[in-house]
């Protein structure tokens, strides 16, 4: 169940009751940067929480299990700064035995192959370029503004 940030504490006894339905976690109850609160509930709960936007990075992920503040992580690489960013949550959360798994927004720009290897680009920049027959075709308005003084 993903909550979106949509319950307070004060709704620890409604959520309380999901715990008769033994679901896999509750994820992100809480607003996005209450660790205290996430806490607190998480104590009054049997489910266990998943935090999700609260954890941008190793700190994070380290003060919400420090604090207890969840029992499951749900990462996305883009939101903790990339795969070298996300390797420590991976590392931290397997050291402490806690779940892991990763949501969408793996809008990272990289292209994983099915063998796990990154293609490195042979061109400038990302190494490919536009196909502007294509951008052309799905354009549906162009708009062009001259600078000032031009």
């Amino acid at each position: 169940m993903d909550a979106n940030a949509a319950y307070r504490l004060a709704d620890a006894a409604q959520l309380a009751r999901l715990d008769a339905f033994e679901l896999l976690m509750i994820e992100q109850p809480l607003e996005h940067d209450d660790l205290l609160d996430h806490a607190a509930l998480q104590r009054k709960l049997a489910t266990p929480i998943c935090l999700d936007e609260s954890l941008t990075g190793l700190r994070q992920a380290e003060q919400a299990l420090e604090l207890g503040s969840c029992r499951i992580i749900n990462m996305k690489v883009g939101r903790v700064g990339g795969y070298s960013q996300a390797l420590p949550i991976h590392a931290l959360c397997r050291e402490r035995g806690v779940p892991l798994w990763c949501g969408g927004m793996l809008e990272s720009g990289v292209e994983v192959r099915a063998d796990g290897t990154v293609a490195v680009p042979r061109g400038p920049g990302f190494g490919f370029g536009l196909d502007l027959d294509y951008l052309e075709a799905c354009t549906q308005a162009v708009e062009r503004m001259d600078r000032a003084g031009d």
